[in-house]
């Protein structure tokens, strides 16, 4: 028999929720994010839900969509956070939205905050980031349960990342949902939305596997870009003097030109800064064919990685005392 959305939703939670534990759902008042309260309400026990809806002030409607959440909230009795966003953005691209709900996202009080991606969204970002020629990590898919970008103490918890959006529209009509409809998503301006409504149609038309084979291949991408964040980790400790924890440039050369660009990317991944997979292959580069105590220096965004003698290090990290 095939479990029902509150059952998948409470399953996910039995992965990965221990209690006690806070919970909040990121609700804009579509019909995806209205299904995941619904099929979250009334929490397990010992888990505190709560929602939050983010208001861009990018559309007209803006303020008619946050009292509705207001509204279907109290009806639930579920505490709702609204954030605004001050100023509203001047170009609300994708992008600046995207940033924007990070940010209010950060400022819950929160273990988690559960998002309503779907088996649908993970094909079409898997689709969109290969025609904008994303590297590795890039590609892999959307993870059920993972740290908030920008603030690793949040997990994110998308427990529909298996189920198709017609089968949550089945769910809403079921459970006689009422939700609110963005205008925006019929903008063919949108890059995902094209790709939902104009590519992504025409090629099941040829390939019937097309809305679900790039989430597929994210989703094997995602399990290599661990293997590639391990070996990191190897290499980091084998290139690290046990001293200072700077790495030498001896070891590093050992490693040879492809794993010192994965290290040098999974080091500034980690410090929330990924890097051009250009960038990282040229200092990679530089590094391996560098002679001995040769000078060298490397800028990544807002860090630096410098030679200090026989050893690379960042700039502005301190310097580690004793072994290690």
């Amino acid at each position: 028999m095939t479990p029902t959305l509150s059952e998948i939703a409470r399953a996910a939670l039995a992965r990965h929720v221990s209690a006690p534990a806070t919970l909040a759902a990121g609700l804009s008042g579509g019909m995806d994010s209205t299904a995941l309260l619904d099929s979250l309400s009334p929490p397990p026990a010992g888990v505190s839900l709560c929602a939050c809806h983010v208001h861009h002030g990018a559309s007209p409607r803006a303020d008619s969509w946050a009292a509705f959440c207001e509204k279907i909230c109290a009806e639930k009795n579920i505490p709702l956070t609204v954030f605004r966003a001050d100023p509203p953005p001047v170009r609300a691209t994708e992008e600046t939205l995207r940033e924007i709900r990070l940010r209010a996202f950060a400022r819950m009080k929160t273990d988690f905050i559960a998002l309503a991606h779907h088996a649908d969204d993970q094909n079409e970002t898997a689709l969109f980031r290969l025609l904008r020629g994303t590297g590795l990590a890039g590609l892999s898919a959307m993870r059920e349960c993972a740290p908030l970008q920008g603030a690793r103490h949040i997990l994110v918890l998308r427990p529909f990342l298996r189920v198709a959006r017609a089968d949550i529209l089945n769910y809403a009509r079921e459970r006689r949902l009422i939700w609110v409809e963005d205008e925006d998503n019929l903008n063919l301006g949108r890059k995902r939305n094209f790709l939902r409504r104009k590519v992504l149609p025409l090629l099941g038309r040829e390939f019937p596997n097309a809305n679900k084979a790039p989430g597929a291949v994210a989703m094997r991408l995602g399990e290599s870009a661990n293997l590639l964040r391990e070996l990191a980790q190897v290499d980091s400790h084998f290139a690290a003097d046990p001293q200072s924890g700077e790495w030498e440039t001896e070891k590093l050369r050992e490693l040879g030109s492809t794993r010192v660009a994965n290290l040098l990317h999974s080091e500034l991944s980690a410090m929330g800064s990924p890097p051009a997979e250009r960038a990282a292959r040229e200092a990679a580069r530089q590094i391996v064919s560098a002679r001995p105590g040769a000078r060298m220096s490397f800028a990544f965004g807002r860090h630096r990685l410098v030679a200090r003698g026989t050893r690379l290090a960042w700039a502005g990290r301190p310097v580690k005392k004793g072994g290690g």
